[in-house]
């Protein structure tokens, strides 16, 4: 008998698609698993980040088929695309945070916080109680924000975010990253992070291949089986994640969003993103543009 596919959910339970490039959710551990009864049975998210902060309690953690005891203060990154479940005890608390990838894309630190977006991490936080505190109160202002919105909220959890990564960078100076992704696809992870890197160049999928000393079929292979899509659609969902940030966060006009984003010509830029989004770069902008930058 095939295995059953693992579910890609937006949020746990929910298969609508989230296109907000600004998009962010927080929830207690309690309340996001109570209806589930403590139990959130393996799934994977294609294109949103999760950061899960367990402050007190017992919780089991499956990621890609490894499995922890998680028993004292901790902070889990989750990229998109592995397969994870949680079974949490009673008495156990804390939060779980969901971002849209570009949020974590910002110019400015990109190079330095990308690391975050590719590997699994376990971060102890029982010896760091100073990372502990920060950690705990940027996620519980970005809460506050979220359930009081006003003009500025998206601006300013964007800020908040970018101050959350930089702790957790922090907090990870003296991990052992060995003992938490060897179980993982060094493989993928290489290929992101080349993507992270290049995919403005629009560098064709067997070069990627040739850096990476692999064949383009065992690149497919890799991500079907990680992330449900093929080599070419990650590129493809990464160009367009760009997109969509610099359509919603900036006014400059398409045919420079066009040229920045390394389209030739502007037309097939709109097909492109049409052909994935199902509407235009202007339709999209109009419903999602927060004008936070003029130039």
């Amino acid at each position: 008998m095939p295995d059953k596919p693992i579910p890609s959910y937006s949020l746990y339970g929910n298969e609508a698609a989230t296109d907000d490039p600004g998009f962010l959710h927080i929830e207690t551990l309690a309340v996001s698993s109570l209806p589930f009864s403590g139990r959130i049975r393996t799934h994977r998210h294609r294109d949103l980040f999760q950061i899960l902060l367990l402050q007190q309690g017992d919780a089991d953690i499956e990621v890609d088929g490894t499995e922890v005891r998680l028993s004292e203060p901790t902070v889990i990154t989750l990229p998109p695309g592995y397969a994870h479940s949680f079974q949490f005890y009673e008495g156990t608390d804390g939060f779980i945070l969901t971002l849209a990838l570009p949020l974590m894309a910002q110019p400015d630190s990109a190079s330095r916080l990308s690391f975050m977006a590719l590997d699994p991490m376990i971060i102890s936080l029982s010896q760091q109680g100073r990372a502990a505190q920060q950690i705990t109160g940027l996620i519980e202002m970005m809460a506050q924000e979220l359930g009081e919105p006003d003009s500025w909220r998206t601006e300013i959890c964007g800020y908040l975010v970018r101050a959350l990564l930089i702790w957790l960078q922090r907090a990870t100076q003296d991990l052992d990253k060995s003992k938490t992704d060897q179980n993982f696809s060094p493989l993928l992870n290489d290929f992101r992070h080349l993507v992270e890197l290049h995919f403005l160049e629009h560098r064709s999928l067997p070069n990627y291949a040739e850096q990476l000393h692999n064949s383009v079929a065992t690149l497919n292979r890799h991500c079907r089986k990680h992330l449900n899509v093929s080599a070419q659609e990650l590129i493809h969902q990464r160009l367009n994640q760009e997109a969509k940030r610099r359509l919603s966060f900036t006014q400059r006009s398409l045919e420079q969003l066009a040229a920045e984003l390394g389209f030739e010509d502007p037309a097939y830029f709109s097909r492109f993103f049409k052909r994935l989004n199902g509407q235009t770069p202007s339709q999209f902008r109009r419903a999602n543009n927060f004008g936070t930058e003029t130039r």
